[in-house]
């Protein structure tokens, strides 16, 4: 069980349960102990919170992050640290994620879907409007509170459209867009091929992390051996051809792209 549970933070926030690993950090439940209010607090990775720029960074845009409110977007709150933390405030939202969701029910229908879609897309898109990427768009931060109301959490962690993404290689983004391990400058476009894969799985209940793990470990190794990745492509051509992922094209097309593979 993780560490922090049972803790009291600042003096403030008693960390109640540990709820899940997601791409920023450990998830947990905290109450804060002169309200009895329960918050979302993210303790971030320790290659995160080790490093100074990327705190510095982070506070740099806090302020604004606070400021954007939408009906489907967890309300920001916030980075606090202490003497060997550095973690994320979010309001709480009572009820399950869909990681969950979906370990109970591995398909959905298209209708519902697209429900959790149109919701994720009115919260991006009040990002994008302020100039900010999500980059970390997961089931694990898509929660759904007892009145069935979507919600996007992790806005804590967006980054500026056009800057370069940090710390991509010891954090594991498994519907992480191309462009993010590979020093391009980040656009709206990598939360739109995230949110695209997480669509992929809900329809057809295959697990990209699994299926195409290999693809994001190609990207964060960098690897440049064409034969080595041919023999070890999970993908069968067909694959390739229909959702546009191949080795070939990662390696050798000259925007860094994924296109289908040249006939």
């Amino acid at each position: 069980m993780p560490a922090l549970k049972g803790q009291i933070l600042l003096n403030q926030y008693r960390v109640e349960a540990f709820i899940a690993s997601t791409p920023l950090g450990d998830l947990y439940r905290a109450v804060d102990i002169r309200s009895e209010k329960s918050f979302a607090l993210t303790a971030l990775q320790k290659n995160i919170y080790e490093d100074g720029e990327a705190l510095k960074e982070i506070e740099s845009r806090s302020g604004k992050l606070r400021g954007i409110t939408h009906p489907n977007l967890i309300p920001y709150l916030g980075l606090h640290q202490t003497s060997s933390l550095a973690f994320l405030l979010e309001e709480w939202i009572d009820g399950p994620s869909l990681r969950e969701v979906l370990l109970v029910k591995t398909q959905l229908d298209v209708m519902e879907a697209l429900t959790y879609v149109k919701a994720l897309c009115g919260a991006l898109e009040v990002l994008h409007k302020n100039d900010f990427v999500h980059l970390n768009l997961a089931p694990e931060l898509i929660r759904v509170n007892k009145n069935g109301e979507i919600f996007l959490g992790g806005i804590g962690a967006a980054r500026r459209v056009n800057s370069i993404a940090r710390n991509v290689e010891k954090t594991p983004r498994s519907y992480a867009a191309p462009e993010i391990f590979t020093s391009q400058p980040l656009a709206a476009a990598a939360d739109i091929y995230a949110l695209a894969v997480i669509l992929y799985q809900l329809i057809t209940a295959v697990d990209w992390r699994k299926k195409y793990q290999y693809l994001s470990d190609f990207l964060r190794n960098k690897c440049s051996n064409k034969k080595e990745n041919e023999k070890n492509c999970p993908c069968s051509e067909t694959d390739c051809e229909r959702h546009g992922v191949c080795c070939e094209c990662l390696l050798y097309h000259r925007k860094n792209k994924l296109y289908p593979k040249p006939a």
